[in-house]
Protein backbone atom coordinates (compact mmCIF):
# COMPACT_ATOMS: atom_id res chain seq x y z
CA UNK A 1 0.00 0.00 0.00
CA UNK A 2 0.76 3.72 -0.31
CA UNK A 3 -0.03 6.62 1.60
CA UNK A 4 -0.15 10.13 -0.04
CA UNK A 5 0.15 12.88 2.43
CA UNK A 6 -1.96 15.72 1.33
CA UNK A 7 -2.20 18.00 4.09
CA UNK A 8 0.38 18.10 6.90
CA UNK A 9 0.99 20.83 9.71
CA UNK A 10 3.60 18.64 10.73
CA UNK A 11 7.04 18.96 10.12
CA UNK A 12 8.19 16.07 10.84
CA UNK A 13 5.96 14.38 8.34
CA UNK A 14 5.36 16.56 5.18
CA UNK A 15 3.20 16.45 2.12
CA UNK A 16 4.35 13.65 -0.33
CA UNK A 17 4.06 9.71 -1.38
CA UNK A 18 5.44 6.86 1.19
CA UNK A 19 5.24 3.28 1.24
CA UNK A 20 3.57 1.85 4.32
CA UNK A 21 6.99 1.27 5.74
CA UNK A 22 8.26 5.28 5.22
CA UNK A 23 4.82 6.59 6.53
CA UNK A 24 5.05 4.60 9.65
CA UNK A 25 8.79 5.49 9.98
CA UNK A 26 7.86 9.33 9.53
CA UNK A 27 5.34 8.25 12.47
CA UNK A 28 7.90 7.24 14.69
CA UNK A 29 9.91 9.98 14.36
CA UNK A 30 6.96 11.87 15.23
CA UNK A 31 6.34 9.54 18.45
CA UNK A 32 9.94 10.19 19.48
CA UNK A 33 10.50 13.97 19.42
CA UNK A 34 6.65 14.38 20.81
CA UNK A 35 6.88 11.36 23.46
CA UNK A 36 7.16 12.27 27.07
CA UNK A 37 10.34 10.71 28.64
CA UNK A 38 9.29 9.15 31.87
CA UNK A 39 8.66 5.28 32.74
CA UNK A 40 5.22 4.19 31.26
CA UNK A 41 4.72 6.95 29.30
CA UNK A 42 2.77 6.30 26.19
CA UNK A 43 1.60 7.92 22.73
CA UNK A 44 -1.14 7.04 20.73
CA UNK A 45 -2.70 8.43 17.13
CA UNK A 46 -6.37 8.08 15.52
CA UNK A 47 -7.13 7.55 12.02
CA UNK A 48 -10.54 8.53 11.36
CA UNK A 49 -9.98 7.48 7.26
CA UNK A 50 -8.79 9.88 5.59
CA UNK A 51 -6.96 12.09 8.92
CA UNK A 52 -4.62 10.82 11.23
CA UNK A 53 -4.67 13.08 14.48
CA UNK A 54 -1.43 13.07 16.31
CA UNK A 55 -0.65 15.41 19.38
CA UNK A 56 -2.89 18.66 20.18
CA UNK A 57 -4.11 19.90 17.01
CA UNK A 58 -1.24 18.20 14.45
CA UNK A 59 -2.55 16.16 12.09
CA UNK A 60 -2.19 15.24 8.82
CA UNK A 61 -4.64 14.10 5.74
CA UNK A 62 -4.28 11.39 3.78
CA UNK A 63 -5.06 8.90 0.83
CA UNK A 64 -4.31 5.33 1.22
CA UNK A 65 -3.89 3.23 -1.81
CA UNK A 66 -2.93 -0.52 -2.89
CA UNK A 67 0.10 -0.52 -4.62
CA UNK A 68 -0.44 -1.18 -8.25
CA UNK A 69 0.90 -4.48 -9.52
CA UNK A 70 3.08 -4.53 -12.65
Amino acid sequence: MTVKVVESNVKLIPTGEYTDQEFDDLVEEYRKANMASYPGATFSTTEDGSHLYLKGSDKVKLIRSKQKKD
